[in-house]
């Protein structure tokens, strides 16, 4: 019998062939295994202590608070610097921390003043909480905030920090700079100021419209295009939102599958009317080597409908006329003007490439090293910096196993849970929230006694199972959000969507 073959998102941007080579589902079972036990213990009763706060419904912030999660200026907001953060860096934070600081909740009362952190390299999450008085699991906002924007490169203050300190706060990342570590201060400028214009205008051009975009050029995409990003559309259409105001809104939507080109994408960034408050892309996420050229540049940009396919590609480097990466935005002289947009990339590498891949130290088919350094995709940066509030994606790859579940169907709940709430108003990380439930239900189903783990440990056959659940559970805790955490849409001032 022919052996199961997993294969993945993502493509080798030199080659046009997928950057992971399909796996067999035994063998991958076994670098799972292998990696679970190869864990510290004090990082596996973490995990299943987070587990069961969520489960009793105490993990997010204290019970006073609970209902209050998307009222930044009640459960608070800080800013978590990294120890190299130029001067010239920290002057542009600050205007955004007297914005916050201005804030008022809900109730009309001056919101909690901003706290300011510096967090030291290769710190743990959970040494950094409890070092600044914060129990472990349930947050409480009068001694730690609940939203808390990490400022600094990941080779300074890691993916995984990020990773575990959002599955109890409300995290996201604001890094604009090179590969190696070089800040650019006008980046930062041109953010701030992009983001306090559109959370203090009494109106936005930007309508009540969702944009979905999925290429479909092979098994995977296809399955994207038609299982994810098509269903995603059409349950959004027409749904009434309630949001933080009380208000009642709806939005149209406009799902680009076999028209997902890139001269699609480039018009939908930029036209003057119908202009999306969300873009969802569902897309390979591009991938090369540090020896090839635009390595930085390109790593996770959009393969776009202009590209053939694997299964037809002849070989050879992928041209840039077949994706969108944030050069495209360098190179559009000014018309990419995004304030207010909403940005979601199912892709591989879109926010981010870490240096290593998860199991690459067990299986000798994957990739030993990513790049020279871990880095923040460049595209997410240009769109942030052009006034899109926040761009989330995935660091490493992205699995599309993580929503087809045999036997139950295709599950987008989880997606369409976090699209509702951003298009209902809900500051992103808070928004984001459903992953990490996600996250530490299927964590849970593996690592529980008698769980998956277990169960392969007693060479009972659950090698499908076990690759289901922890590609499912890799595809959760790869989120983040790139950008202020406290962002959100305001479609209270938005028109609604025209014809």
């Amino acid at each position: 019998m022919d052996e199961e073959l997993l294969t993945f998102n993502g493509v080798n941007g030199a080659t046009g062939q997928a950057f992971i080579p399909p796996l067999s589902v035994t063998k991958m079972a076994d670098c799972i295994f292998r990696q679970h036990l190869g864990l510290p213990a004090e990082r596996q009763n973490r995990e299943r202590n987070l587990y069961e706060k969520h489960d009793e419904g105490v993990l997010g912030v204290r019970h006073e608070f609970q209902g209050l999660e998307w009222d930044v200026a009640a459960v608070g907001w800080g800013v978590v610097y990294a120890s190299d953060v130029p001067s010239e860096v920290k002057k542009e934070v600050e205007k955004l921390i007297a914005h916050r600081a201005a804030m008022k909740d809900s109730r009309g009362k001056k919101g909690r003043e901003p706290r300011i952190y510096v967090c030291s390299k290769n710190q743990d999450a959970d040494t950094f909480r409890q070092s600044r008085g914060q129990d472990f699991g349930v947050v409480d906002p009068d001694k730690m905030p609940y939203y808390l924007m990490i400022v600094g490169s990941p080779a300074e203050i890691s993916f995984d920090f990020q990773h575990d300190l959002d599955v109890e706060h409300a995290v996201g990342r604001l890094y604009f700079g090179d590969a190696q570590g070089q800040y650019d201060v006008q980046w930062y400028r041109d953010y701030v100021d992009r983001v306090m214009a559109y959370e203090n205008a009494q109106k936005t051009d930007r309508e009540r419209w969702a944009a979905f975009f999925s290429p479909a050029k092979d098994k995977l995409t296809v399955q994207n295009a038609d299982k994810l990003a098509g269903p995603l559309a059409k349950k959004i259409e027409g749904l009434v939102f309630e949001t933080s105001k009380k208000e009642k809104v709806q939005y149209r939507t406009e799902w680009h599958r076999d028209t997902a080109t890139r001269a699609k994408l480039d018009e939908l960034l930029t036209r003057s009317e119908r202009k999306p408050a969300l873009l969802f892309t569902a897309s390979h996420g591009l991938f090369l080597d540090s020896a090839q050229p635009w390595h930085a540049e390109d790593m996770g940009a959009f393969l776009c409908q202009d590209w053939e396919g694997s299964d037809v590609w002849d070989g050879g480097k992928i041209p840039d006329t077949k994706y969108f990466s944030g050069r495209h935005i360098d190179a559009g002289e000014g018309r990419f003007e995004l304030g207010g947009l909403m940005v979601i990339g199912f892709a591989c590498l879109s926010a981010g490439t870490p240096q290593t891949e998860a199991l690459a130290q067990f299986h000798p088919e994957l990739p030993a090293q990513l790049a020279e350094k871990p880095f923040v995709s460049y595209l997410p940066q240009r769109m942030l910096t052009r006034g899109t509030l926040a761009f989330v994606g995935h660091v490493g790859p992205a699995w599309s196993y993580s929503y087809a579940w045999p036997g139950v169907g295709f599950l987008t709940g989880n997606l369409e849970d976090v699209v509702r709430a951003i298009l209902s108003g809900i500051p992103v990380g808070h928004a984001t929230d459903f992953f990490n439930r996600r996250y530490l239900n299927l964590h849970h189903l593996m690592t529980k006694p008698k769980g998956l783990l277990d169960k392969y440990r007693d060479e009972r056959p659950v090698d499908r199972e076990l690759v289901r659940h922890w590609t499912a559970r890799n595809d959760a805790r790869g989120y983040i959000v790139l950008g202020d955490p406290a962002v959100h849409l305001r479609p209270e001032v938005m028109p609604e969507a025209s014809t």
